[in-house]
């Protein structure tokens, strides 16, 4: 079975007549992923880590 990265294309996520979308989300762990668009992360409270083509970044 082939792993496969999941794609997140902004036509299908993103409202079509807006240049930004503002989601509010509790997350604990996201899979590897792969956009066509930028991400903001903003942490209200408590720590997180980001993940950049492998590389680990604390927010």
């Amino acid at each position: 079975m082939e792993d496969r990265l999941e794609r997140y294309i902004a036509e299908d996520l993103l409202a079509p007549t807006s240049k930004l979308t503002v989601k509010r989300q509790q997350v604990h762990k996201v899979n590897v992923h792969w956009h066509d668009f930028y991400e903001l992360a903003y942490v209200i409270d408590g720590q997180a880590e980001h993940r950049v083509n492998g590389v680990p970044h604390e927010l």
